[in-house]
C-alpha cells in the first residue's frame, strides 16, 4: 500500500542567497547534511539514488529507496527534483528548494512529497502512516537544522 508524507518548511539564515543556493544546488553536499543515509550514488546525469536507514521495528520495518532527477535555476534560485522511477525503488520523491533574499540574509523554503510502498496488511495502514509521517518530519527537521548550522558559519554535515 502507498503511504505519503509531505513537508513544507521555511527558515531563515544569515548567509547570502548565493551561498544558500550554492549549497542546496550541490546535491551531494546538500545530502551530506541529511541524517540516516545508508547509501547515496549517482544514477545518471543530474540523477541520484538515495537509500535511507531502515526504520521501525517488528512487523513494521521500512527502508526507503528512491531515485530523483534534479534541475537548477540559478537566476530564480530554485532547485527541483522529480522521481526518476528506477526499477528497485520503493518510493517516489519530488520537491523544490526556493531561495529568496531576506534583509541581510536569506529565506529558504523546502517543499517535499514522499510516497512509499509499504508492504504491510491493510490493518497496519494507520501505524504505517504514523511511522512514515513521524520519521519524514524528524529527518527533514534534522536536515534543516544541519543546513542552518552550515549556513550560519558552522559545519552541519553528518559524519
Amino acid at each position: 500500500m502507498d503511504v505519503s508524507a509531505t513537508a513544507d518548511q521555511g527558515f531563515s539564515v544569515p548567509a547570502s542567497p548565493d551561498a544558500a543556493f550554492a549549497l542546496v544546488a550541490d546535491v551531494p553536499d546538500s545530502v551530506s547534511h541529511f541524517p540516516g543515509i545508508d547509501g547515496f550514488e549517482a544514477a545518471g546525469p543530474d540523477a541520484w539514488r538515495w537509500t535511507l536507514a531502515t526504520l521501525g521495528s517488528g512487523r513494521l520495518q521500512l527502508q526507503t529507496v528512491y531515485t530523483c532527477r534534479y534541475s537548477r535555476d540559478a537566476q530564480a534560485r530554485t532547485v527541483r527534483w522529480v522521481a526518476a522511477d528506477a526499477p528497485s525503488d520503493n518510493a517516489r520523491v519530488e520537491g523544490t528548494w526556493t531561495i529568496t533574499p531576506e534583509g541581510t540574509g536569506t529565506r529558504l523554503r523546502l517543499t517535499n512529497t514522499l510516497t512509499i510502498d509499504v508492504p504491510v496488511p491493510r490493518v497496519m495502514r494507520r501505524p504505517a502512516e504514523a511511522l512514515v509521517s513521524h520519521e519524514n518530519n524528524r529527518l527533514i527537521a534534522e536536515y534543516i537544522d544541519n543546513l542552518k548550522t552550515t549556513l550560519s558559519g558552522g559545519d552541519g554535515r553528518v559524519r
